[in-house]
């Protein structure tokens, strides 16, 4: 009895470890992401200069196709995080609580 409950303690933090080892390469995957979209947005801002006309392009292309116009990744992150930032932007201009 003791065996087996010793087994399935080591089990248990084998699995939390594998969990936690999971969590931590999601996150570092994510961070890789959003650092290569920051100098992939960073390097076109570069090529196309900081006109308000090219960025009006640039956020309406990542809000309405969600590709990245410049290496064609679909869906982009810097669409969902432009949307986000757009959701965000609306709710602070509205004056209705979200979070009572």
């Amino acid at each position: 009895m003791e065996a087996a409950a010793q087994a399935r303690l080591e089990s248990d933090n084998e699995r939390h470890a594998a969990r936690l080892a999971r969590l931590r390469a999601a996150e570092t995957r994510e961070n890789l992401i959003r650092e290569l979209e920051r100098l992939k947005i960073q390097a076109l801002g570069r090529r196309l200069g900081p006109s308000e006309d090219t960025l009006k392009y640039i956020l309406a292309h990542l809000l309405a196709e969600k590709r990245c116009l410049v290496c064609g990744t679909d869906p982009s992150p810097a669409a969902l995080a432009a949307e986000h930032a757009r959701y965000v932007a609306r709710s602070k201009r509205s004056r209705m609580v979200l979070f009572p």
